[in-house]
């Protein structure tokens, strides 16, 4: 092999390589506009719209899906962004979506969520609760649990209560 044909391979390995880690990444095609309209409907913030975009099944279709792909994909989301909202704390949350066929006006079709959050769950106060009678004292608080500083900081008055945190 000639040092021109080496280096053509080698370019080709290269390019092939920054193409995989673009689309992995989703700066490449995937995260060109979505071949559905989709939108969020009393998720206020940026945070939660944020937290539930890139769980969504339906942004992920492309333009040819039928109406039952895309109903099937929006029911998945739903249950995909009640498990996110009840994990960062919003209990009582729900979710419910509406779709549309394309017009002549949007030549796609659209999935309408609707979330209704309710109230975000907060720590009041934390208790431990040992189950056994031990001749030593025993750590009342998680400072003196020697829990990890972030974990630490996630248990005080005032967090918000998410499901992955509510044991240790």
């Amino acid at each position: 092999m000639g040092s021109s044909q080496l280096f053509r391979s080698r370019a080709a390995a290269l390019a092939g390589v920054l193409l995989a880690l673009v689309w992995a990444t989703g700066a490449g095609p995937a995260c060109a506009a979505p071949a559905i309209t989709f939108a969020f409907e009393g998720a206020e913030g940026d945070d939660l719209k944020g937290l539930l975009r890139p769980l969504s099944r339906v942004r992920t279709l492309d333009k040819d899906a039928t109406e039952r792909e895309i109903r099937r994909a929006a029911s998945a989301d739903v249950k995909q962004f009640r498990n996110a909202l009840r994990a960062a704390g919003y209990f009582q949350a729900d979710v419910s979506y509406e779709t549309a066929a394309a017009t002549e006006e949007d030549d796609k079709p659209s999935v309408s969520y609707q979330v209704t959050t309710g109230p975000l769950y907060r720590i009041d106060a934390n208790a431990f609760r040992y189950l056994d009678e031990a001749a030593k004292p025993r750590p009342v608080s998680p400072e003196e649990l020697g829990l990890d500083e972030d974990l630490v900081k996630l248990l005080k008055r005032g967090s918000a209560v998410a499901s992955d945190r509510t044991a240790i």
